[in-house]
């Protein structure tokens, strides 16, 4: 083995060599080069939307000349050993984060990449780091990334952590090389034939099956965004064999995908991001009662729930929070058609996914008979006068729901009191520019609130909260199959 060449004292040499090197890069300034000779480490940093392929170019260099000792993502120890003593200077390259979000379809394209050079071309990757590294990878990679070009190296950790734990389940069947945003794409097969099957079915006089309750769109059945297939144009064949050409209930769907995921014939996966030096794992969901049920929320009892819903009577704010014991909690928060249900694992930065607010309307009108919640923002007043007209509906709700705030003010009268904050909110904007949307925002979830408190059945207002939960986080609560079988793949929690 050639002996490497000497870093320099404080890595002189080194640091050297890399402005040398970076003269041939149009996409780094010579400012942008950054030695800590004290703390040996030098930073390059790339602008937002910046060419990234230099990297892998330059650490190949300085790895030949200097020698490389270790690496953790885009961070790279370069030096030898010397009389048994490592003499290293560290580099980092340093991404900085672009304002625009790098869409879905990209990352979930990039993920699809990684695992056909995994599964397909059996590349053997054992870092972020060997991805970006790896040439064919790699310009496949830049290809998806284009336009986003400064996310491709966070999401590189990602797709290591998501590869990894997908083969160490699955790695021993011949899957399919995954298909991402073409006809053969089962999203968007699935996304087509979940147009014909309900959740609820009957028959009209005649002997047609009819479909009473939609299943709806394909995200709210199934949060899968990839799917691994065995033998992909079969299943595709078998499934459409199965599905009645007229109407199908959702349980015998959900049956039939059950029983392929089992034979790992078919397995839907739902994917998160891995935040930097997390590692992934992977649950399953739906395929078995067992799995329809998380074990920290059903060991939970309805004292365990705390509600930090304060924002409904504070100015200014107009999103609240349910928690639910140390590991999940769900934000209720305005959007322009109404509010929103989204679940959150806590101690990550996971999200579990929205609960479909069709379901949150149902689950009302079932456990409460006077329910006057709507998912419609329209049904709400948008403006003072139009609040002042049902003052005392919302008062009584307000008289509900009190007992779960903390420092309310009264509903009305003198000084500072509930209707003074919405008669403020209806007048005043929010940073955006819309006006009046926090009043109608905060009255929305006063319903909401006040209708749910109503229930007052130990058992079933503990299963009213957790089946919230359960929908966000797209399982069935108490083996219910409302959705589909899959596995996700998130961050491992702490």
């Amino acid at each position: 083995m050639a002996v490497k060449s000497s870093i320099g004292v404080q890595g002189k040499f080194l640091n050297i060599e890399i402005k040398k090197k970076l003269k041939s890069f149009k996409s780094i300034k010579e400012g942008e080069v950054n030695p800590d000779e004290k703390k040996k480490v030098t930073n390059i940093v790339f602008e937002p939307g910046a060419d990234t392929k230099p990297i892998p170019k330059l650490v190949n260099h300085l790895e030949k000349k200097f020698g490389l000792m270790s690496s953790d993502n885009n961070s790279y120890d370069f030096g030898t050993l010397r009389g048994g003593k490592a003499i290293t200077h560290r580099v980092n390259f340093i991404i900085k984060n672009i304002s625009k979000k790098t869409p879905t379809k990209v990352f979930e394209k990039g993920t699809t990449e990684v695992f056909n050079q995994a599964l397909i071309n059996n590349k053997k990757f054992k870092s972020g780091t060997d991805i970006l590294n790896d040439k064919d990878t790699r310009k496949e990679l830049d290809k998806i990334f284009k336009g986003y070009e400064g996310e491709l190296t966070k999401w590189s950790h990602t797709f290591y952590e998501q590869q990894k734990e997908f083969l160490k389940e699955f790695g021993k069947n011949e899957w399919s090389a995954f298909e991402y945003d073409n006809e053969r794409d089962f999203v968007k097969f699935f996304a087509d034939q979940i147009k014909r099957v309900g959740r609820t079915l009957t028959k009209d006089k005649k002997g047609n099956i009819m479909v009473v309750e939609p299943v709806g769109r394909y995200e709210v059945w199934n949060p899968s965004d990839i799917w691994a297939a065995y033998k992909l144009p079969q299943v595709q064949k078998d499934i459409e064999n199965n599905l009645s050409p007229e109407t199908q209930s959702l349980a015998e769907l959900n049956s039939m995908l059950i029983d392929m995921f089992k034979k790992r014939r078919l397995v839907g996966i739902s994917l998160k991001l891995i935040g930097k030096g997390k590692e992934a794992k992977l649950v399953y969901r739906n395929d078995k009662p067992e799995n329809m049920r998380i074990a920290n929320i059903e060991t939970l009892d309805f004292k365990d729930i705390e509600f930090d819903i304060n924002n409904i009577w504070a100015p200014g704010v107009a999103t609240v929070y349910i928690k639910y014991g140390k590991y999940f909690s769900v934000n209720l928060t305005r959007n322009d058609s109404g509010i929103t249900f989204a679940s959150q694992i806590n101690r990550t930065a996971a999200q579990g996914g929205n609960t479909p607010v069709d379901m949150v309307q149902k689950l009302l009108k079932t456990n409460v008979t006077s329910n006057t919640y709507s998912k419609n923002i329209n049904d709400y007043p948008k403006s003072f006068d139009e609040f002042a007209e049902k003052a005392k509906e919302y008062e009584k709700l307000y008289d509900t729901v009190k007992p779960y705030f903390s420092g309310a003010p009264p509903f009305g009268g003198t000084g500072k009191s509930f209707v003074s904050t919405i008669q403020e909110e209806f007048g005043g904007e929010t940073k955006s520019g819309k006006k009046g949307v926090n009043g109608t925002a905060k009255l929305m979830l006063l319903t909401f609130f006040g209708n749910a408190f109503k229930i007052t059945n130990k058992d079933k207002k503990k299963e009213f909260w957790t089946d919230i939960l359960y929908m966000g986080m797209k399982v069935g609560g108490k083996g219910k199959g409302e959705f589909a079988p899959h596995v996700k793949i998130g961050e491992k929690s702490s």
